[in-house]
């Protein structure tokens, strides 16, 4: 696993899942650290397991707990990410949350 020993600023950007960079982006920063991006295959911004590095959430929720995993406080969550959005698309909802790992 490679980590960036300094910031690299502009050139390093974070963008939604399948989101492509910008022309400002150096593609050298792909693959560091949990990164599975594969821009020939237009997969962007992803881990192994599919999840992404990016989130937007336009309604109120509560955020995990410090060192809470999402998918712990979130459990419907991994199905969301599994099935590509398609399932669980409600994941955020306080219903669906474990109270105990909520911050």
């Amino acid at each position: 696993m490679i980590y960036l020993r300094k910031h690299p600023g502009r050139s390093l950007e974070i963008h939604l899942v399948d989101k492509a960079p910008t022309d400002k982006f150096n593609y050298d920063n792909f693959g560091l650290g949990d990164d599975t991006s594969e821009p020939s295959n237009e997969r962007y911004y992803r881990n192994a397991n599919n999840l992404p590095w990016a989130l937007e959430i336009t309604d109120s929720w509560q955020w995990p707990s410090e060192r809470s995993p999402l998918i712990m406080a979130y459990p419907a969550f991994q199905t969301f990410v599994e099935s590509d959005g398609e399932q669980q698309s409600n994941w955020f909802e306080p219903q669906l949350a474990i109270d105990n790992y909520l911050f």
